[in-house]
């Protein structure tokens, strides 16, 4: 179970946050969130909503996943499992249960994509990282990287 901190300033309470944590590695992974939360979403659902949190590949190249992502059809790949595994960075907190699930992830890189709230509650979600910058290029910040012209929506009433 998450560890709950109360933060205070002077003894004034500020606010009350939650830490859904606890140690990481490289690049976010690990600790109770389970991945490295770039982008994050309240979602109108439960006693008190849930938090989607995702990041793609976290920032980390994705070699299996850049191989087999342009294929018709990626699932029929015998990579695919290895491959998605590269991307499947999606979670979701439970405020009520204080738990973290993973909801899967699309067969996008949702790394740097962007996204916002429809009428209805679903999260759309655009954009991404298509593929990494070759390394031979330099500072990774400053080289060219192609991004994803796909769109995906994440429906919070889908079971």
């Amino acid at each position: 179970m998450p560890e709950v901190l109360d933060c205070t300033n002077g003894g004034a309470a500020m606010s009350r946050w939650v830490y859904v944590g606890g140690g990481s590695g490289p690049n976010g992974t690990g600790g109770a969130a389970q991945v490295l939360g770039v982008h994050a979403a309240l979602l109108p659902m439960g006693q008190q909503g849930r938090v989607l949190y995702f990041s793609g590949s976290q920032w980390v190249e994705a070699p299996l996943w850049e191989a087999i992502e342009n294929e018709p059809n990626p699932p029929a790949d015998s990579r695919y499992p290895a491959g998605k595994a590269q991307i499947d960075h999606t979670r979701l907190y439970d405020y009520a249960t204080r738990q973290v699930s993973n909801p899967g992830s699309p067969d996008d890189d949702l790394f740097c994509s962007g996204h916002a709230f429809r009428q209805d509650g679903r999260l759309v979600v655009a954009g991404g990282t298509q593929h990494f910058p070759d390394p031979t290029e330099g500072d990774l910040h400053h080289a060219h990287w192609s991004g994803t012209r796909s769109s995906r929506l994440f429906d919070h009433t889908a079971q």
